[in-house]
């Protein structure tokens, strides 16, 4: 495993603020005790939903009567309401690095082009390979620990950087992903030979059309009704046995669950930026609320627009990935984060 540097540097004893005046680190660190005082006695079970009117009006019983108005805290921190409460109600948060970091003047390595190509480039030499997909890459950097993984963008965010996955690829001197392949549909064939390689067996026609829509990976599929689906079979049997040579496999008469198709073969598939009709449920957008939680471990609570930049980027790699508008259909943000943490709880148990 590659490291890239510690994350960890000294705490400076004083630091600018947004408009150029001197924040001492103790400063910060009284300022942000006397915020949690007052959010705590204005709402002693629930503080972390303490309205700026509620904080507002709580600061005198809190003994804080000086202390500013939220909005003007928010706006002297460089943070929403929500971001200034989280930080100060986090007893294992570093106030003094929390406020560093929102105001750093040199952007992480990634926050350009260059920096995902970068990260792109020593993945790879990590890897010992010279072709990687966005997949591979993914699964690397979920692996990687916490100080590698800040450090690392998402493959969605490489992708908003530098235009493609290919296009980083290129940049970074790699040979381009077969995943970067124009092709408006996966053929038939290659559909069932894809199916007979993951599943061993052979599919019937409605589940091989299923096993194309799983979100997991969906490709889109050449159209099955143009021709018998004995047809199809005995057209794949003359390029897996006569082609290939290989042996015919055998077919199933029970539905089966699905096993997971290989990283790499997902990497070659045609690229699908939509689920199909009907697909999303309250059971599939919360694994999409637990699959972001995973890769913003930092995020205290839900919040509609954080999450919706970060279905873009999913949706933008190619990830199928429930909208922030979604969301909503099936309860609150409040009710679907629940629910994700206890699973996600349960899970780690």
């Amino acid at each position: 495993m590659i490291h890239f540097g510690s994350t960890t540097s000294g705490v400076a004893s004083r630091e600018r603020d947004a408009a150029g005046r001197f924040v001492a680190g103790t400063d910060l660190r009284t300022r942000y005790a006397q915020i949690a005082t007052v959010l705590r006695a204005a709402d002693s079970d629930e503080p972390q939903r303490v309205s700026t009117r509620a904080f507002d009006a709580a600061r005198e019983s809190a003994g804080q009567p000086s202390l500013p108005a939220a909005k003007n805290l928010a706006e002297l921190l460089g943070m929403p309401w929500p971001a200034v409460k989280a930080v100060a109600l986090d007893a294992t948060r570093d106030e003094v690095r929390t406020y560093k970091s929102r105001h750093r003047r040199d952007p992480r390595p990634w926050r350009d082009a260059d920096g995902a190509v970068l990260a792109v480039k020593r993945v790879a030499a990590a890897l010992g390979e010279d072709r990687l997909a966005a997949t591979t890459y993914d699964v690397f950097r979920e692996d990687s620990p916490a100080a590698t993984r800040e450090l690392l963008p998402t493959s969605a965010q490489i992708v908003k950087l530098c235009g493609s996955w290919n296009e980083a690829l290129s940049q970074a001197g790699l040979a381009p992903s077969l995943g970067g392949r124009k092709r408006t549909a996966l053929p038939v064939i290659e559909a069932i030979g894809l199916f007979v390689r993951s599943q061993g067996r052979l599919p019937r026609r409605k589940e091989l059309e299923r096993f194309s829509k799983d979100p997991r990976w969906a490709f889109s599929l050449q159209r099955v009704s143009e021709k018998s689906w004995q047809q199809w079979l005995n057209e794949f049997e003359r390029w897996w046995v006569g082609e290939l040579d290989r042996w015919m496999p055998q077919g199933s008469q029970s539905a089966c669950a699905l096993v997971p198709v290989d990283a790499d073969d997902i990497a070659e598939l045609p690229r699908v930026m939509r689920a199909p009709k009907g697909w999303w449920n309250r059971e599939r957008v919360i694994e999409c609320v637990i699959r972001y939680l995973k890769q913003h471990p930092g995020v205290r609570s839900l919040h509609q627009r954080d999450y919706g930049t970060w279905a873009r980027e999913q949706s933008a790699a190619g990830i199928l990935t429930a909208a922030s508008s979604t969301l909503t259909k099936y309860g609150t943000l409040e009710e679907l984060e629940r629910e994700a943490r206890d699973r996600m709880a349960k899970r780690a148990g």
